[in-house]
């Protein structure tokens, strides 16, 4: 049957019409699963946002609970013959409870640098040592805890220990001696600093050596490993932190008397991208400034 003009254009009319219901039909078949998918995906993602949000809640009542624990454990302030003003020659008394009842040997580390032409290098030694600890930490932070110690010469030093230090004693080393090689290389910017200002004293950097004493049976592997820095007594001087470890200065690093420390961490990048040949900046700067602005800079990044 011959089809008239009117029937064709009908007929491609309704094909037309079906093409778009097929379309639409499609696009909102789609549209749904879109909807289902996302949804489902929403759901997860709270769950998932939820079940994380518990686990930080339990973490932070688990450090609060530890650190409830750890001030029960802290001593405040100096040991009794430190606080006393007596020499540290004659600070071989012991204040009951309080220093460990006995002598641990060990082996420290000491660093030092040299420059070899441009290049400064860093070597290390070895020698023996006794020290007494403090039986209990006076500070700690988030990645370590503090010890007063003192040697059989009267010596009185500062040890750090990590919180959460690894069972193998070579990766325990490992981190402490990074720490105290770039102590090293602080220190030589410091005295390339002082030297470069013709200012002996002016910026001072703290020495850090590793101490590896025989422990009892609770340290991994029977031994204690500590970075050892020299005590500083701060007895008449202010401790006061100039910058942090991202470079924000606070207030008292915008004091004229902190200028030499804003000088020094300037110097330290040039001194280290030069001898060491690498980008490098010495930050975290803290001091202890008595009555005439003098600092006994620590700290580094």
């Amino acid at each position: 049957m011959n089809e008239t003009k009117a029937e064709q254009l009908e007929r491609l009319r309704l094909s037309l019409a079906v093409a778009r219901a097929q379309k639409d039909n499609r696009l909102l078949k789609q549209a749904r699963a879109a909807k289902s998918h996302t949804g489902v995906h929403d759901e997860v993602d709270v769950l998932h946002a939820s079940q994380k949000a518990e686990g930080l809640r339990a973490k932070l009542a688990q450090l609060r609970e530890g650190e409830k624990r750890e001030a029960g454990q802290l001593c405040y302030g100096l040991p009794p013959e430190w606080r006393s003003g007596s020499s540290s020659s004659s600070s071989h008394s012991n204040a009951p409870g309080e220093w460990s009842g006995c002598w641990q040997a060990g082996t420290e580390v000491c660093y030092t640098t040299s420059l070899g032409g441009e290049r400064l290098e860093v070597t290390h030694s070895q020698r023996p040592v006794r020290l007494q600890v403090y039986a209990r930490p006076f500070a700690h932070g988030g990645l370590r805890q503090t010890f007063y110690a003192k040697d059989e010469h009267g010596g009185r030093f500062v040890l750090k220990r990590e919180l959460h230090e690894s069972s193998r004693l070579k990766r325990r080393l490992a981190v402490l001696h990074a720490d105290a090689e770039v102590a090293a290389l602080s220190q030589a910017a410091a005295e390339a600093f002082c030297a470069a200002v013709r200012q002996p004293g002016t910026v001072k950097y703290l020495t850090a050596s590793i101490v590896v004493l025989d422990a009892a049976a609770d340290c991994p592997g029977k031994k204690a490993v500590f970075l050892k820095e020299p005590w500083l007594d701060t007895n008449g001087t202010r401790w006061v932190k100039f910058t942090r470890n991202d470079g924000h200065i606070f207030p008292e690093g915008v004091e004229p008397a902190a200028a030499p420390v804003q000088a020094f961490t300037h110097f330290s990048l040039s001194f280290l991208r030069r001898h060491m040949g690498c980008e490098g900046m010495v930050l975290d700067a803290q001091a202890s400034r008595g009555a005439e602005g003098g600092a006994g800079f620590e700290g580094w990044h």
